[in-house]
């Protein structure tokens, strides 16, 4: 179960990152 969860956190971090890269490249866009 433990693992589940850390890979859930892991794949969650990861959306977040790419969200906020997104973000980035489109703010630098503008």
């Amino acid at each position: 179960i433990r693992i589940l969860k850390n890979i859930r956190s892991e794949m969650f971090v990861r959306n977040i990152n790419s969200f906020l890269l997104n973000l980035q490249l489109n703010y630098t866009r503008i």
